[in-house]
């Protein structure tokens, strides 16, 4: 048997570059479009980078708002000319084609149809977002078209991507990028029973860079085994994206079968601007260091068992979960859920190749893929030590750091405290390379166990209930996730060796008697 993640073409655009969001790709607002003729485009002079500019010094909304009120206003040279040209696919101003984008895209009418008055807002619910692997800013606005009778003929969400010195990157209308921003979900998942846990606030970190959490705590006594939940890098503590709230649904999952839960907010989501204003930065400033810090504030927490504490990183989270491990000792175990093996940037860069080859490439796809090589080519070469002229979208300090992070796999090995891996067949992030790794790299040890879970999302969203046309892909982090879980937490073990990749869709643990035994005499 083999196991297919399945990924819509769309999804892999967007989400296949992972947590970065698809900024490095040009995203269309529109498909097949006639292009809207202006000179514009050929009389503007966008300007160039400033590599002497202070990170982010400027009010980033009001850098959004400039850009898409040129257009709004037909001024679009001055739209052009803020844009950052070398860092898109496109070769030209004209082929961005900023008029196809707004007339048809944004308010979709064709152009030369007269158009109600448009006012544009910054989005006040979805504070900036901040992506350390590309050093960009998003911003989400809201574009209102009024038709007759002063009713909104368009409502689009738009979200602009800017770089460090104020330049435009991405405009996209939608949930291209929404996944980015919250979209508030209050229905609880139907396993939760709020009867059987109590939440509180705390805080973790140092100053200025202070986060905000949620203690969740079975009722009772105690003590309580308890998980650190790492969030997928800029996400607030419930891991809210348009999709769900994964974390949310675990802490109140786990709590429900006796297990205590701190999830907390990012520093990238809760200081976003000041972390991208700042000349340096690594993974232990974005990630590491408040997952120790989570880690600490479990073990001060009454009720809470020191023996029982576990790390679960998500995603990007799950990537760094070896450095927090190192620097937080004596944890009980490690669960990581939908984390790539190799090298981030590798990793990265095999998914998309992948998906965008079964399907065949078109010529703005391949100009997106050859700007990822090249970016990913400018971080190996940081990582090495050699000096690479100035690029607006790789700061420095982080790609080294993120290159020495190296293969989580293999700084896992060998695993000194129990691991449960987490995958979903429907992954718009991995590929079956990402699992393979781990398991070569983990199966010939028995404390180690895998699962695939069959139509889940990377965050665990069970959607095999769904209907529709398209089916709403909502929902919650499926109940034989939060089961699995609890009794793995709990010392229950799959008995079924890993034989092949068919054996993790019900669960197995590595070993002797596994198929990967081999490479423990590597």
């Amino acid at each position: 048997m083999t196991i297919r993640w399945t990924r819509p073409r769309a999804a892999v655009l967007v989400a296949g570059v992972g947590w970065i969001a698809a900024v490095g790709l040009s995203v269309l607002l529109i498909a097949g479009a006639d292009p809207f003729s202006s000179a514009a485009c050929e009389t503007a002079t966008p300007a160039a980078p400033d590599f002497q500019a202070s990170p982010f010094d400027f009010d980033p909304e009001a850098q959004a708002l400039a850009f898409m009120q040129a257009m709004a206003t037909d001024d679009f040279q001055a739209a052009y000319e803020m844009l950052a040209l070398e860092l898109r696919p496109e070769g030209s101003l004209c082929e961005v084609d900023l008029e196809s984008r707004w007339h048809w895209g944004v308010l979709g009418q064709d152009p030369s149809q007269s158009s109600g008055p448009v006012r544009i807002v910054v989005d006040e619910s979805a504070s900036p977002r901040f992506l350390p692997f590309t050093d960009a800013l998003l911003v989400r606005l809201w574009v209102t078209r009024l038709g007759g009778a002063g009713r909104a003929a368009v409502n689009a969400r738009v979200v602009i991507g800017l770089v460090r010195d104020g330049r435009v990157r991405v405009v996209t209308r939608g949930g291209a990028l929404d996944h980015m921003f919250r979209t508030p979900d209050d229905t609880p998942p139907p396993y939760a029973d709020p009867r059987a846990f109590e939440e509180r606030e705390v805080t973790l970190g140092d100053a200025p860079w202070v986060v905000g959490g949620t203690l969740t705590i079975p009722q009772g006594t105690g003590p309580f085994p308890a998980v650190a939940l790492v969030p997928a890098g800029s996400h607030d503590r419930d891991g809210t994206v348009d999709t769900g709230r994964n974390f949310r649904d675990l802490a109140w999952g786990l709590a429900s079968h006796g297990i205590a839960t701190l999830r907390y907010d990012a520093r990238t989501w809760t200081h976003a601007l000041a972390f991208a204003r700042q000349p340096d930065f690594t993974l232990d400033d974005e990630l590491v260091d408040d997952g120790v810090a989570a880690v600490a504030v479990l073990h001060q927490t009454p009720r809470i068992d020191p023996a029982r504490i576990y790390v679960l990183g998500y995603s990007f989270g799950g990537y760094v979960t070896p450095r927090i491990a190192q620097r937080a000792p004596g944890l009980a175990g490690l669960i990581l859920v939908s984390v790539r093996s190799g090298t981030f940037l590798d990793s990265n860069l095999r998914a998309v190749e992948v998906k965008l080859e079964e399907d065949g490439i078109t010529e703005i796809e391949q100009a997106s893929l050859d700007q990822m090589r090249a970016h990913a080519a400018r971080s190996a070469a940081l990582a090495a030590g050699e000096t690479v002229p100035s690029h607006t979208d790789l700061r420095v300090s982080y790609h080294r750091d993120l290159a020495a992070a190296g293969h989580p796999e293999q700084a896992l090995r060998p695993p000194a405290i129990p691991m449960l891996l987490l995958f979903s067949d429907e992954s718009t992030e991995l590929t079956p390379d990402d699992l393979t790794g781990w398991m070569l790299s983990l199966g010939a040890w028995r404390h180690v166990t895998f699962r695939v879970y069959a139509g889940h999302s990377d965050g665990m969203l069970d959607h095999r209930s769904f209907t529709g046309t398209p089916p709403r892909r909502q929902g919650h982090v499926g109940a034989e996730v939060i089961e699995d879980i609890a009794a793995w937490a709990g010392g229950t073990w799959f008995d079924q060796p890993c034989q092949d990749l068919a054996s993790v869709l019900g669960g197995c643990r590595g070993g002797p008697d596994s198929l990967f035994f081999r490479d423990r005499r590597r």
